[in-house]
């Protein structure tokens, strides 16, 4: 029940799930931003180019960062942590952050195929979103790969 609790907080109270609110109510009630991104998409080929795989790209980033996070010493010992009582909360926020990636990632990729038949919209919320999602949750995991090594170095 207490990983439960903690997984549910996590996902609900969280710096990504305030951002992909206000994103969304944004868009709702601001559309005309999220569709000149999504113009932008529909009427620029180079930017179909490259623009999608930033989101991917922080998403490997924050990858490469939760390895980090989990092994902060790399070859050597950290016992230590693993030893700490709150080592279960760090593993699964880890674990939930490399989902959150996941999802950005082929929300990325879902723009890449189904561009045609989205509105200009729904285009520049996905895109602005997976980028903010993404974006977040890499400098939190670089945040606490900081922290964590510091603290691992005492």
């Amino acid at each position: 029940m207490r990983n439960l609790i903690e997984v549910l907080r996590f996902c609900f109270i969280s710096p990504e799930a305030l951002f992909l609110v206000s994103i969304i109510s944004c868009s709702f009630f601001f559309p005309s931003m999220f569709v000149a991104v999504g113009t932008q998409f529909k009427v620029n080929s180079e930017v179909w180019k490259f623009m999608p795989s930033i989101p991917i790209l922080l998403a490997t980033a924050s990858i490469k960062l939760a390895w980090n996070i989990l092994a902060p010493l790399g070859g050597s010992s950290a016992k230590i942590l693993y030893q700490w009582e709150g080592y279960w909360k760090l593993k699964y926020r880890v674990v939930a952050s490399i989902v959150m990636c996941g999802m950005v990632a082929i929300c990325s990729i879902a723009l890449w195929i189904f561009s045609k038949d989205l509105s200009e919209l729904k285009i520049g919320t996905i895109f602005i979103s997976s980028v903010a999602v993404a974006a977040t949750v890499t400098f939190n995991q670089l945040l606490a790969a900081f922290k964590l090594r510091e603290l691992m170095d005492l």
